[in-house]
């Protein structure tokens, strides 16, 4: 058996069982398989191709991926991973094709000239940063968390255009403002207006573009409309077209500041207690992923996503700790349009430029309708509060809310005193009762001496004596 032969084998063993199915490895060294196979996956994938020439460049192209795969697949084993690759949509692309078509970052030549401020745990486990507004919160060993459903939108398809780093952007803001301002279906933005209009600091639409630019081009720009007042078009044709600005003149959603972390500790207690981050990766592998744990990847960066969640315990049902990260290749790749990574090792160089943001509605005229559900309202207005005390004052968390509990109590009892004085029956002075002689037909009166009354009480004239023999 030859060795393209045995990593074919392999490679279609492997692969998406509802794709191609099971091969028994002494028939899949026949041109017959592989021509099989790719006719499946035209037709399970809709692929329509100009002519014949370009079908027999198509299938060469599906070949060398086939044992590309084979390969991926071997190193994620030697790695001891689950990860799994296999036949995807993307498996008549060349990997030249693939990058250019969806793997758009430009990385600034200086990260460190990044506006970011550190992420409130980065500054925990620094403790160099003016930011101590979760300072002296009790950390977690372990973190199992998925924020998928709670605080994201569903999963986008960027389409042929390297518009990635817009993608990643816009769900940041949109999970962000779940988050803060409460879960509301209307935070579904335009990841168009990035493309179209954001030609500020290098970025370049559908030709790549950076997350942390991005924050900036919202916040001057006065902030991001709804997905449906300026829709997603460039993903049809790679075109990044001009900017409509009469689509973005009443937008719903702006940054007022964004946070970066340099750890993935730090990234697991945000992902674990707080909620989701855009990050930027390498996903030069990423075309042929099908499932498990992925271990195995570079460190140069060229692809911008949205973790949604995070499993620390190494003996959880996937064999490994991970991170789950969003994508924006559409539901149709990988597990529904997410991908497991590997946690602890920097796997794709995911700890480059994580990044959440604080955001506000702007106020226009394009604001949520819908009512907002369990867990917005007045428990947002609390959070609201506590965090801007906390600025103003400086003070940890936990010493803001003891004085305000104090303060509340201290209220409460005073209320309750003031109503029980008011209340209370005023007590009557003592009566003192005094016996003097009165005149006839004198009754009895006061007469007010201290504290006390004194009631005089007439006394009745003693009877005269009897009639006697001695009487005169």
């Amino acid at each position: 058996m030859s060795r393209f032969g045995f990593l074919l084998a392999a490679t279609l063993v492997t692969s998406n069982a509802g794709l191609l199915g099971a091969v028994d490895p002494s028939s899949a060294l026949e041109e017959s398989v592989l021509r099989t196979q790719f006719e499946k996956f035209v037709a399970d994938f809709n692929r329509v191709y100009k002519d014949d020439d370009e079908v027999a460049e198509r299938y060469e192209i599906f070949k060398s991926n086939i044992e590309l795969i084979a390969v991926r697949n071997a190193a994620e084993a030697a790695a001891g991973s689950t990860g799994t690759h296999g036949v995807t949509k993307f498996a008549d692309l060349t990997q030249e094709e693939f990058a250019s078509r969806y793997l758009k970052t430009i990385t600034p030549e200086d990260l460190a000239a990044s506006k970011a401020q550190p992420g409130m745990f980065e500054a925990e486990a620094t403790n160099n940063s003016s930011n101590s507004r979760l300072r002296g919160r009790q950390l977690l060993a372990t973190y199992d968390q998925d924020w998928t459903g709670v605080y994201t939108t569903a999963v986008k398809n960027q389409g042929y255009c390297g518009s990635c780093w817009a993608f990643s952007v816009v769900e940041q803001v949109e999970s962000d403002s779940m988050r803060l301002l409460g879960e509301n279906d209307d935070f579904i933005l335009s990841p168009q207006e990035l493309v179209s209009c954001d030609t500020s600091n290098g970025n370049a639409g559908c030709n790549g573009g950076w997350t942390t630019t991005a924050y900036d081009y919202i916040e001057s720009s006065g902030g991001l409309v709804q997905e449906t007042a300026y829709p997603y078009v460039s993903g049809a044709t790679g075109t990044q077209y001009s900017c409509d600005t009469d689509a973005i003149l009443n937008p719903l959603v702006t940054v007022t500041d964004y946070y970066q972390y340099y750890t993935e500790s730090a990234m697991a207690q945000h992902v674990g207690q707080v909620g989701t981050l855009s990050i930027a990766i390498d996903a030069s592998t990423w075309a042929s992923y099908t499932s498990g744990v992925m271990s195995t990847c570079g460190t140069s960066i060229d692809h911008a996503v949205q973790i949604t969640g995070v499993n620390t315990d190494s003996s959880n049902s996937m064999g490994d700790a991970y991170w789950l990260v969003r994508n924006s290749w559409g539901t149709d790749w990988g597990y529904s349009g997410y991908i497991y990574l590997s946690y602890g090792d920097n796997t794709c160089g995911i700890t480059t430029i994580p990044t959440y943001t604080e955001v506000k509605l702007t106020g226009g005229t394009s604001v949520p309708t819908a009512a907002p559900t369990a867990g917005s309202g007045i428990s947002n207005t609390i959070k609201n509060l506590l965090r801007e005390i906390e600025d103003a004052t400086g003070l940890d968390e936990q010493y803001v809310v003891m004085i305000l509990v104090f303060l509340i109590v201290f209220v409460i009892c005073s209320c309750i005193s003031c109503c029980c004085r008011q209340t209370r029956p005023r007590r009557q002075p003592p009566v003192r009762h005094v016996q003097n002689p009165v005149h006839q037909n004198y009754g009895e009166y006061p007469a007010t001496q201290g504290q006390a009354t004194l009631v005089y009480t007439p006394i009745q004239p003693s009877a005269p004596p009897a009639s006697g023999p001695y009487s005169a």
